[in-house]
């Protein structure tokens, strides 16, 4: 199946949150940010806030995926365009919605402010994998690898790196992908669960075969 990739618009916002709400209705972190994330008006506003805001960043580039025939969104992905990465926070951090953990997510900011200041702190310019979700009818059909694939033919012409985190259910794929680990991260304050990893956030970085020294 030939499949479509192109910047998300404002046309597709609604969609577009909706589909990140089912993705990520059963995604441990989530939950333990937000319980009851799934059901939650708060968290469905906040998802759609998220969106408008990395539209209007000319950073960053939300893209879609969809299907040729209709135009049905099959997935979304977010790329950041990222210069030396900063450990402070910003002066004015954007709220959590209503009902959500607040130690959690302080310490959860904290936590991956530092850490991807320790492994990308050198780096004057790198790609971040922000986002990447896929309707569950259409997973396994290359929808995630096209568009991850946009972000890595882009970092590779940039001569930079890209950087993502994520759980361990998505692992193999992001090694197929050509991600190497780079460092592991203990959510603190979160349930490790019955598997002692619930809570591992996974470090990753892909290469180019050429890195600019701009």
């Amino acid at each position: 199946m030939a499949l479509q990739i192109q910047a998300l618009g404002k046309e597709d916002i609604s969609e577009a949150t909706r589909l990140h709400l089912r993705a990520f209705a059963t995604d441990p972190l989530v939950n333990a940010i937000y319980p009851g994330a799934a059901e939650s008006p708060n968290w469905l506003q906040h998802i759609s806030t998220s969106i408008k805001t990395g539209q209007a960043d000319p950073s960053q580039h939300l893209m879609k995926v969809t299907l040729p025939e209709d135009g049905q969104l099959m997935g979304i992905g977010q790329w950041e365009g990222c210069s030396r990465y900063i450990s402070s926070p910003p002066s004015t951090p954007k709220p959590p919605p209503n009902g959500a953990n607040i130690a959690l997510v302080t310490a959860y900011r904290k936590q991956r402010s530092e850490k991807r200041a320790a492994i990308m702190g050198d780096r004057p310019h790198y790609s971040d994998l922000a986002l990447l979700a896929t309707e569950s009818t259409y997973r396994r059909q290359g929808v995630a690898r096209t568009l991850v694939e946009w972000g890595t033919d882009r970092a590779s012409a940039e001569g930079v790196e890209a950087y993502l985190e994520a759980g361990p259910a998505a692992l193999p794929f992001y090694f197929e992908m050509d991600f190497h680990k780079v460092d592991t991260m203990a959510v603190a304050g979160m349930d490790p669960g019955e598997d002692r990893v619930q809570n591992e956030i996974y470090c990753l970085l892909w290469r180019p075969q050429t890195i600019s020294s701009k």
